[in-house]
């Protein structure tokens, strides 16, 4: 019952944003009185935590069931696909609300999962470089730090939205950019040859 309230808590933050949901409103969704939700969430800050830790883990799933047959170059763009879909697809509201009402608890968890997935990241794109797809010269740090200020920014501002694009063509013009000035020719044709894939999907 746990993972329900938390699956169907985060849904409707995602559409609603984390203050309009309160747990009166939530609980009438799970079909459950405030009194039962309150056996599992001792408050809401609780819930939101455990909702953040969720959030997290989907996105980063991509992680935990790499697909033996990809190369590198095919591991790192499904990875920042997989963040701007996922991210796109957020209210604002969500990430505003985390921002304002929860800002500790934001930054604890958004730095915990942070340090997590740049130590899962780092080797996939130095082993691109051992592979010849990444060239030897880029800084691995900055590219890394510049493709995630983009997706937070793509996911948690209303800029991109404002231009009125789909978020393929929103990747396709920005991350996907990026990801090619990190390949050697080999490696372009590599990611040319995913891309087809990706769009017969």
């Amino acid at each position: 019952m746990k993972d329900i309230i938390l699956q169907t808590a985060l849904d409707q933050f995602k559409k609603h944003g984390i203050r309009d949901m309160s747990i009166q409103k939530l609980a009438l969704t799970l079909k459950m009185s405030s009194k039962t939700f309150y056996k599992y969430f001792c408050n809401k800050e609780e819930l939101v935590g455990n909702v953040l830790h969720m959030y997290y883990r989907q996105q980063y799933r991509v992680f935990e069931n790499p697909n033996a047959s990809f190369n590198s170059i095919q591991v790192f763009y499904n990875i920042w696909h997989n963040a701007v879909v996922h991210e796109y697809n957020v209210s604002n509201k969500f990430f505003q609300d985390l921002h304002y009402y929860y800002p500790e608890l934001e930054q604890k968890i958004t730095v915990d999962f942070g340090i997590k997935f740049w130590e899962k990241i780092k080797p996939i794109v130095n082993n691109g470089i051992k592979e010849g797809f990444f060239i030897e010269s880029i800084n691995t740090e900055l590219v890394l730090e510049s493709i995630s200020i983009l997706v937070y920014r793509i996911g948690r501002s209303d800029q991109f939205q404002k231009i009125n694009s789909s978020q393929e063509e929103i990747f396709r013009n920005s991350v996907e950019i990026i990801l090619r000035g990190m390949c050697t020719n080999e490696g372009l044709l590599e990611l040319e040859k995913h891309i087809k894939v990706v769009d017969q999907k």
